[in-house]
């Protein structure tokens, strides 16, 4: 499953990466912004699963300070995207 996982968030940065590249030739700045976030969730996604795959040979309070700081770079990106 977790396999899966990480080819779905590849598949994400590779379709994101496309719209960006669409978005900024076409001048579409929708278009590229979706692509930019598309991207960014994939890699999350990406990195993620080695963070779960990696968080068995962990002790339990590092998985969570690990999992806890992900989440938050990942809210901080997120909402400084939507701010522009």
């Amino acid at each position: 499953m977790a396999l899966d996982d990480k080819l779905d968030g590849m598949k994400d940065q590779v379709t994101g990466k496309v719209k960006d590249v669409a978005g900024k030739v076409t001048g579409d700045h929708k278009t590229e912004a979706e692509g930019m976030a598309e991207e960014l969730m994939g890699k999350t996604e990406e990195k993620w699963e080695v963070v779960k795959d990696n968080a068995s040979q962990m002790p339990i309070m590092t998985s969570i300070i690990v999992a806890a700081a992900v989440a938050a770079v990942t809210t901080a990106v997120l909402v400084h995207h939507k701010k522009n």
